[in-house]
């Protein structure tokens, strides 16, 4: 506030400075005011306003924009006179309200909701219960077994895999070092194929779901 004081600047000093035409004043005088944190929130208005103002009438557009958006920040409602404010001024100032509405996250009103049924996740988590609820029974109750046991099989192999793969790197002796190599390699080929046929019905199911 001392700052202000010094310089003898005010949010009220803008608008007699537009009037006056003295744009360039507005320019230096609005970062200035803009620094006191005594200012109410329609002073705030007022300064970003004017300033922006002067900016377009300087032809500093983009600088205005930015103004235009802090203010609308403040007041999204906030409107300009078309009759007392040139359509220059409205024309960046309805630019400015386009992108921020374009920066904004977008909220769609309760009519438009879209629901989801409750058999799509149970599809998706649950390889064959979608063919089960859709009287499918025998290619839902197939997928299903044929998931467990892909799924099962899995599980087992991970675990000789990492079993025979520690057993392996801790093997020092060259006469059996190549026995354990095979059995690790072994184990690492069939997870990969169990991995791949439990992904494989799982994507069968889902498709098939569509």
């Amino acid at each position: 506030m001392i700052l202000l004081l010094t310089f003898g600047i005010s949010a009220a000093d803008l608008g007699r400075l537009y009037a006056n035409g003295d744009y360039q004043a507005i320019i230096e005088r609005a970062p200035l005011i803009l620094l006191d944190t005594t200012l109410s929130k329609d002073e705030e208005i007022e300064v970003y306003k004017y300033y922006a103002f002067a900016l377009v009438i300087l032809g500093r557009k983009e600088e205005a924009i930015e103004l235009f958006i802090r203010l609308l920040d403040l007041n999204p409602n906030f409107q300009l006179d078309p009759v007392k404010i040139s359509p220059k001024i409205i024309n960046v100032f309805n630019e400015a309200k386009n992108r921020r509405n374009l920066m904004m996250p977008i909220i769609r009103p309760f009519k438009d909701t879209i629901y989801i049924e409750k058999k799509l996740p149970l599809a998706v988590l649950v390889p064959g219960v979608y063919q089960i609820q859709e009287n499918k029974r025998i290619k839902g109750y197939i997928i299903i077994a044929a998931e467990l046991i892909s799924v099962t099989a899995l599980g087992i192999s991970q675990y000789y895999y990492t079993k025979s793969r520690e057993e392996y790197l801790a093997t020092r002796d060259p006469y059996i070092i190549s026995e354990k190599y095979e059995v690790y390699n072994g184990w690492y080929k069939k997870r990969l194929i169990f991995a791949f046929t439990t992904g494989a019905i799982w994507l069968f199911s889902l498709i098939d779901a569509f």
